[in-house]
């Protein structure tokens, strides 16, 4: 993370912490851990979904009525495979991983109070170039003139729809929720001319979709 990034985290986490002791009964703070499934859309490959990790905080307050508002941010590495054709002739799968941050500004409405609630909102996301062996970087992608390493440096800030529930008791609940990349994460590729007649003078064009389940514990 570089310091830009952390900044940000230490801004919110000392806004949410504010907010949790200014008014503790309208707001709380929790962090929370679980798992994620990644699948990649729309693009010029043949991909396979992975699995990964997502992990961070948010606090909740209340704004009228059944309705809450939700700010927190997430930390996550997700994953993804590319079908490819190695030295050998042989298919081999590329592993791609994605990591960076997600900050989470929803809407929540309390179907249950303190029990079940549905949330939905904008999530803006930043991150780096994908990750990949350093043994599969020459691996051929399959019906291009690209190699695994050609397509690492992705679009690094991308907007997210995020739709979940929440459920479970007061101090600890389970999280599920779906993200949609509503921007084209490879965009930047397409910059590259070298690029985009490797990719037989085809745009490169790909959205991700991420469900994810994890506890949370309210402090």
């Amino acid at each position: 993370m570089n310091k830009k990034h952390l900044i940000i985290l230490c801004a919110l986490f000392i806004s949410s912490m504010h907010a949790q002791y200014n008014n503790k009964d309208g707001n709380r703070i929790g962090f929370f851990g679980g798992v994620n499934h990644m699948s990649v859309m729309g693009t010029n490959f043949d991909t396979k979904p992975g699995m990964g990790w997502t992990a961070g905080f948010q606090v909740r307050g209340n704004l009228y009525n059944d309705w809450s508002g939700v700010f927190g941010i997430n930390f996550f590495e997700s994953s993804f495979d590319i079908q490819g054709t190695n030295k050998f002739g042989g298919q081999e799968d590329v592993h791609y991983k994605m990591n960076g941050g997600q900050l989470k500004f929803l809407f929540s409405y309390n179907i249950i109070d303190n029990h079940l609630s549905f949330d939905i909102g904008p999530m803006l996301q930043f991150g780096d170039k994908l990750k990949i062996k350093e043994n599969q970087e020459e691996i051929a992608l399959n019906n291009t003139y690209l190699v695994a390493k050609d397509i690492v440096d992705i679009t690094k800030i991308n907007g997210n729809i995020f739709v979940g529930v929440s459920g479970g008791i007061k101090r600890v609940k389970v999280l599920l929720n779906y993200t949609y990349g509503v921007n084209n994460f490879m965009n930047k590729l397409n910059k590259d001319e070298f690029l985009y007649q490797q990719n037989n003078g085809e745009k490169f064009k790909g959205h991700y979709g991420m469900a994810s389940a994890q506890l949370l514990v309210n402090l």
